[in-house]
């Protein structure tokens, strides 16, 4: 037990790097959260719903999904082992912004608001190697957000359709005796002498 969470806070710290981290004082938190396993297909949270626990993946894979504006989920990205996700909702507790489903079998480390609080609030070395964890896990988060939306917007204007050339409507040259009177168009209106005289208007 202790040996994997040496190796977890290794890889932890090795994922989310940050200045002055030292992996035995994530160790020491990591070793307070309990462990959990999530089935394929099962979801850790879930979109628009509040949540007071964050997690350290430490084996599998997320699916990473919100909702369109049709409400079907739409699949953003995929957060290998180990990531920390879902540190929003113990800072300003706030709603979940996003779906995170495991793709297979998923192991976490639970980290709950009442350890968040103790251990993050706290001016001691592992609070401060939580903290910087949870800051350089944001930052990432940032970071691949930028690039979705640098992605989605690069596809958009790969996908729009070329402009179409303005249709150019051929100009003919009126002489006197187009307006001369002329008993056969004296019965038409006034459109349909128009369409006689420039035929390509209409």
């Amino acid at each position: 037990m202790a040996s994997d969470v040496v190796v977890i806070a290794r890889r932890l710290c090795e994922a989310h790097p940050f200045l002055g981290v030292d992996p035995r004082h994530v160790m020491a938190w990591l070793a307070l959260c309990a462990e959990r396993t999530f089935r394929p297909e099962q979801q850790l949270c879930k979109e628009k719903t509040y949540g007071e626990e964050a997690y350290v993946v430490t084996e599998g894979r997320l699916i990473v999904s919100r909702l369109d504006r049709k409400g079907f989920p739409q699949r953003l990205s995929v957060l290998e082992a180990p990531v920390l996700v879902g540190q929003l909702s113990l800072i300003d507790q706030a709603i979940r912004s996003a779906t995170l489903t495991a793709e297979g079998t998923v192991v976490v480390r639970v980290i709950d608001m009442a350890l968040w609080q103790r251990v993050a609030g706290s001016p001691t070395p592992e609070g401060s190697a939580l903290r910087r964890v949870v800051m350089s896990s944001l930052q990432q988060q940032l970071f691949r957000t930028h690039q979705q939306i640098s992605e989605i917007a690069n596809g958009v204007g790969a996908a729009a359709p070329a402009a179409q050339p303005a249709r150019l409507i051929p100009v003919v040259r009126l002489d006197e005796d187009d307006f001369a009177p002329d008993h056969v168009t004296d019965d038409l209106t006034d459109e349909q002498k128009i369409a006689a005289i420039n035929p390509h208007k209409y």
